[in-house]
Order: structure tokens, then C-alpha cells, then sequence
């Protein structure tokens, strides 16, 4: 809830009234009141009436030369109930700041330190667009390190060291050559399983992991046609996770640790409980049950490390690990490079756990969304059905026992550079998603003072004093509604602009414009392109395969959301209703290969 404004003799007249009731309280308890008691309350309250009277928005503080300080929210007693406001509720401590401060930018003082909030984009790209040696202080970074994934700060500093060694190979991952050769192997996968995301077993020794999770029953509607009900969220994010790690960690990594999944969710869940560095009074339920998935998750780690290390080492890994030769070369390159670094076990395992979650954190749930929300459509989602028909042909096999007996489906025709360049709906759709449904939030710890300010230059820039921790909270710009109409409404169409192109013909296309979900500059999330890759592939494949709706009479709803690290997640189960679609009838000589 946003918070009120405060006004600075209305608050004062409140403590009045406090120390009256206060001193009544003495009185009845003690039976008198001596001239201390006095003395105290009435120095207190001249205090805090000298406080409240000194607006620091308007002090001369707030000048540095002809620079700028970002300003503070109101005068003393108004920043310590913000501060409060911020350690109980971040989202609407921002929002309420998104209206305070419309030009973008503020201060808090948080713990003895200074802390600056950047919402405009064009600010935030001028932080992000200095060197990071000036806007990354490598203390900062590896205690970041250390309480999200469980470093040592000895093998944090190596972890950076190693970091910047990898800058070519991971690079790799926004080659197209590289990236059309992991997507192939996630069609490999999509093909081998699509007919079996939802099997329509009722019990669940038959099923699916990815079922089981998410606690599918077999139901009907009032027409008697079967569908499957399950927790939408759960059943897609494990899906994806599985078939999509296959490209990167082997099909030994899926096979190996069933209960990767679940573990990596409560990981997430409570990711932000783990760096938040919030006084011990505030409730942080998830951190313990964060903890303990994570000491789980790096016990995978250490025995994925130690298979893979041997594999490099000619030894033999035993049955366990056979495939694990089809690990991608990029994580070979990450073994090699932090083994050079003396990286130890442990360590290593912390590098590869930042690493998995940074690759499954934000695509799986944003394809889940991407679905969902283009599903609660039905003219939009048949748009987008017409829209893809040209680049994912799926079949059906055709067979001698008529539609008693279902076979799975076939990919006849994949296109990806198609879906990618062609289909203007379907990349909308994967914007808007990200728009709607990324919290992303970076932080970071100035090694000196520096300056920013908007393209048009006209006002004084922003000085931000070394050792400030700046946040760039690109979430709270994705909801501003001075940039998007509606922000709560997800409008794939509001990224649509027509183009007039060499030839004098108009053309549509679908862009970014000022929304920067994996940062700008040097801090361009280099996954970026494979997280588009993937979205896109996920979901033209499974609208093509499956229809969803809501339970019966029910209808779509917006669900209330909770912000994770990186990505919004629903408060409750988001329960859905699958069946599969009527497919064309093909042959299996048409396959594609």
C-alpha cells in the first residue's frame, strides 16, 4: 500500500499526544511525575519538531556546484518511515516513489549507507554506460556473491578473475551459429516429449515428473471432453527446465537429479530474502527454506563438476555419466577456466549453480507467461496460430485404427529464423511478457563519483558521491504509466509500429523502445539472444499442439503476482485445463530432419 505523506506538524501533533498519554501512564503507574521526566519529553519533542521542520528536498544539500543530488523522500522522520516502508514492502515502497519523484531518481539511507534509486531509463542507461570498473566495486560484488550462492570470499575473487577469462568463449551463447545449433537439440527434445507434457495418466506412477509437480487429474467438461487440470506455473517452468537443459548440461544433468526442479524454485523463491541484508526483526520466512535448497542444489553441482572433471581428464565416469560427453562447450570452457584458477570444489560448484539459475531463472517462467496470457485471447491466439502456420508444421501419424488410437505428433517443418523475423505478433507477445512480468532490479556499488543525466541535457546532471550502492530498478519504469498506457494490462499490440520501408512499401515490425529487461551496456545479459530463441520456439510449438483454457466455469483471470529475482510469479496455484489439439494427418517419412 502506498505510503501517505506526511506532514510535518501533523506528525509532531501526534507526538504531543503521545507524551501526554505517556506521562499519564507515568503518572498512574508511579503516582508522580518529577521535573527529568519534563525535561526528557520536552527535549524529545523539540527535537523532533526541528526534524520535521528542515525539508531536506529543499536544502541547499541538495546542490553540489552546478550538479545535482539525488534527493531524499521528505524531511527526517518522513525517510525513516520510508526506510521501514522499503524493509516491509519493496514494491510499494517503489511505486509510491515512482510518484513522488517523476523525473526518476532518488536517495535512501539505509543501514549508515547511501542508497540511490534510478527508474528512468535514459538515467539508468547513462549509470549502466560507464566503465564497470567505476560502477562495480569488487568488495560489493563478491559479498553479492557469497550470500546469493554460498562463495567463500576467497573463491568469490577467483570466481571474477575467471569471469573476465570467459568473456570470448561465453560470448559464444549470442553467436547464431551457437545458438541454432543448442536450439536444435532442444527440438530434439520438444520432439522426443511434447506428446507427453500432458499424457492424460490418471495416476501419477504413469505420469510425467513434470505432471506429478504439478499435481495433474484427468477432468471433464459439461460436453464430457477430456482435459487435464494442473498447476500451469509448475507443470511449464519443469517442463522447460528439463527439455531446455539438455542443450547446455547433457541429458545425464535431467536424468540425474529428478529433484533439481523443485529445488531450484524454492532456491528463487527466496533469492531476494538471502542478499537482502534486512534486520533480523523482519520477517524473511523463505531465507532458512532458500538455505537449505541451495545447499541441496550445490550437492548436484559438486557431482556434475566431478563427472564432468573427469570426463576432460580421460577417466572414466561410470554408468551415471556416460552422455556426458554432449555437455556444451561452453561449460567445458568454465570447467577449464576456473580449474586454472585454482577455483576448489566447492567454488566451482557456486560458479556452476549462478550459472544454472541464471539460465532457467527467467526463461521457463516467461514462456509460461507468454502462453498463458496469449490463451486468455481467443481472437489472438488464432491470429498468432495463422501467424506461425507458415514456420511450425506438426502432424499427426496417420494410422489404421481411426482417432481411437492417438499417435504423438511429428515436426514436419521448423522454421526458427521464420518465427523470428516473420511473425511481428509473436515477438510482440514476447516483449509485452517481458514488460509485464520481469522484476529486474540491479545493484551495484560506485568506486567513484560519477555523473548522469538525460540525453536532452535541460537540467544540471545527477552527481552520485563514490561508495553510493545505486539500484536500477528497470521494473519500476516497465509499470510507469507516463511510458506504458494501462501498465497492468498485458498489450503485446503497444510495441507494434509500422515502418516504411526502402521500396516505399509499409511493414510491420515489433521493438524494445526504451524497455531494457537484461540491462544495457556492459551489463547486457549475455543470454539474452538464447532467451528469445527459446520463448519464441516454446511457445509457437506448444499453442500449435495443445489448447488451454481455464477450469470449467471459470474464466481467465489477471493473477495477483510476487516479484522474484528476476521474474514475477503468482501468489497461488494457477490452475489451467489442457488438451491436445486436432493435428493434421502427415507421414513419418516427412519428418523434419
Amino acid at each position: 500500500m502506498p505510503m501517505p505523506k506526511v506532514s510535518p506538524w501533523v506528525a509532531t501533533a501526534y507526538l504531543c499526544v503521545f507524551g501526554a498519554i505517556a506521562m499519564g501512564a507515568y503518572v498512574a503507574f508511579v503516582g508522580a511525575i518529577d521535573s527529568a521526566v519534563i525535561t526528557v519529553v520536552l527535549v524529545v519533542m523539540t527535537t523532533t519538531t526541528y526534524a520535521l521542520s528542515f525539508d531536506s528536498r529543499n536544502s541547499k544539500k541538495l546542490r553540489d556546484g552546478n550538479n545535482r543530488l539525488p534527493p531524499p523522500p521528505g524531511n527526517v522522520l518522513e525517510q525513516i518511515l520510508y526506510t521501514l516502508h522499503y524493509l516491509y514492502d519493496q514494491a510499494g515502497f517503489l511505486e509510491r516513489m515512482r510518484e513522488v519523484f517523476p523525473e526518476g531518481i532518488f536517495s535512501l539511507k539505509l543501514s549508515g549507507k547511501k542508497h540511490v534509486f534510478i527508474h528512468n531509463p535514459e538515467l539508468s542507461a547513462a549509470l549502466l554506460s560507464h566503465p564497470r570498473d567505476n560502477v562495480e566495486a569488487g568488495g560489493f560484488r563478491t559479498e553479492l556473491l557469497q550470500d546469493a550462492f554460498g562463495f567463500t570470499k576467497r573463491d568469490a575473487e577467483k570466481y571474477h578473475v575467471g569471469r573476465d577469462l570467459l568473456v570470448k568463449p561465453m560470448a559464444t551463447l549470442t553467436a547464431d551459429v551457437t545458438l541454432n545449433k543448442l536450439l536444435q537439440v532442444n527440438l530434439v527434445e520438444m520432439n522426443r516429449t511434447i506428446a507427453d507434457m500432458v499424457t492424460f495418466n490418471s495416476s501419477p506412477a504413469d505420469q510425467m515428473d513434470w505432471e506429478v509437480m504439478a499435481g495433474a487429474e484427468i477432468v471433464e467438461d459439461k460436453d464430457g471432453t477430456q482435459y487435464v487440470e494442473l498447476d500451469w506455473m509448475k507443470m511449464m517452468t519443469n517442463y522447460i527446465g528439463r527439455t531446455a537443459s539438455t542443450a547446455l548440461f547433457g541429458s545425464d544433468f535431467v536424468y540425474n537429479f529428478p529433484e533439481i526442479w523443485s529445488d531450484l524454485e524454492t532456491f528463487d523463491k527466496g533469492l531476494k530474502d538471502l542478499t537482502a541484508k534486512k534486520p533480523w526483526w523482519i520477517p524473511q520466512p523463505m531465507r532458512r527454506l532458500a538455505a537449505q535448497a541451495r545447499a541441496r542444489l550445490l550437492d548436484y553441482m559438486r557431482d556434475y563438476d566431478d563427472a564432468l572433471g573427469k570426463h576432460l581428464a580421460g577417466e572414466d565416469v561410470g554408468v551415471k555419466w556416460q552422455d556426458i560427453e554432449h555437455t556444451h562447450e561452453v561449460n567445458k570452457a568454465r570447467y577449464n577456466v576456473y580449474k586454472t584458477q585454482t577455483l576448489g570444489v566447492d567454488g566451482m560448484a557456486c560458479a556452476n549453480l549462478s550459472f544454472f539459475w541464471g539460465v532457467h531463472a527467467n526463461t521457463s517462467p516467461l514462456t509460461a507467461w507468454m502462453i498463458y496470457e496469449i490463451s486468455r485471447d481467443p481472437v489472438f491466439l488464432e491470429q498468432i496460430r495463422e501467424e506461425i502456420a507458415p514456420y511450425v508444421q506438426i502432424y499427426e501419424e496417420e494410422n489404421h485404427f481411426g482417432d481411437a488410437v492417438w499417435l504423438p505428433p511429428r515436426f514436419q517443418t521448423v522454421d526458427l529464423d521464420g518465427l523470428l523475423k516473420k511473425c511481428v505478433l509473436l515477438k510482440a507477445s514476447y516483449i509485452e511478457t517481458l514488460r509485464l512480468y520481469t522484476s529486474s532490479w540491479s545493484t551495484r556499488e560506485l568506486t567513484q563519483d560519477l555523473f548522469v543525466n538525460m540525453k536532452a541535457q535541460t537540467h544540471r546532471p545527477y552527481i552520485l558521491s563514490k561508495t553510493t550502492i545505486a539500484h536500477v530498478t528497470q521494473g519500476v519504469h516497465q509499470m510507469d504509466p507516463v511510458y506504458y498506457e494501462d501498465p497492468d494490462e498485458w498489450q503485446p499490440e503497444r510495441h507494434i509500429s509500422v515502418l516504411l520501408h526502402q521500396d516505399g512499401k509499409t511493414i510491420r515490425d515489433a521493438g524494445m523502445g526504451v524497455l531494457k529487461p537484461f540491462g544495457s551496456g556492459s551489463y547486457t545479459c549475455k543470454g539474452r539472444s538464447l532467451a528469445f530463441r527459446e520463448m519464441m520456439l516454446y511457445t509457437a510449438i506448444i499453442i500449435t499442439v495443445y489448447d488451454i483454457r481455464p477450469p470449467q466455469d471459470e474464466s481467465w483471470v489477471q493473477p495477483l503476482v510476487a516479484a522474484r529475482a528476476s521474474t514475477k510469479m503468482p501468489t497461488k496455484p494457477l490452475l489451467a485445463w489442457i488438451k491436445r489439439r486436432q493435428l493434421p494427418k502427415g507421414n513419418s517419412s516427412k519428418a523434419a530432419k
